[in-house]
């Protein structure tokens, strides 16, 4: 009697097993290239923003994928920004939904979605980004190493930016 308690037991415990490794939901995992409009395939950054869109760091330019299509955005000449080159090193979004980017140059910009344009952040002086960090409350900090840190203050209702130097 003891034998078949225990081959029930080992039958349930198989069942349940089974049941539970049989219940995660299948992966696909989908592979895409320059014919998807990814044109670069070295990415050097990732970022998914509070929409659920993703964006790429790439060296050339950023791109934005919807799920569907990919959109490149780069500095082209003519270009009235001074992005210094469209290698990007890293991304992230600030609480307003603007993207920022430091490139391979390590200058930082500020990419806003909405228009599809760079700007240059308000610093008169030469830097060299080491670290940008992005606080909740919309201000942004970037380490550099002879200018010490710049401070970038987004202004709430028109998104103007300003920046100072603490060294």
């Amino acid at each position: 009697m003891e034998t078949v308690k225990n081959k029930a037991l080992l039958l349930l415990l198989t069942a349940i097993l089974y049941i539970s490794v049989s219940a995660q939901p299948p992966h696909t995992f989908t592979r895409y290239t320059a014919e998807d409009g990814l044109s670069q395939k070295i990415i050097t950054s990732t970022l998914q923003d509070r929409k659920g869109t993703m964006w790429f760091a790439t060296w050339d330019g950023i791109k934005k994928f919807d799920g569907y299509t990919f959109t490149n955005y780069k500095a082209s000449l003519g270009s009235t920004i001074g992005l210094t080159n469209n290698r990007i090193e890293h991304i992230y979004e600030d609480q307003y939904g603007y993207i920022w980017l430091q490139n391979y140059d390590d200058q930082v910009y500020r990419f806003n979605p909405r228009t599809g344009e760079f700007q240059d952040i308000p610093y008169p002086g030469k830097y060299q980004a080491g670290a940008v960090y992005l606080l909740p409350l919309g201000d942004v900090w970037i380490t550099t190493g002879q200018e010490g840190l710049i401070h970038i203050r987004t202004n709430p209702e028109d998104h103007i930016l300003t920046a100072e130097n603490f060294s």
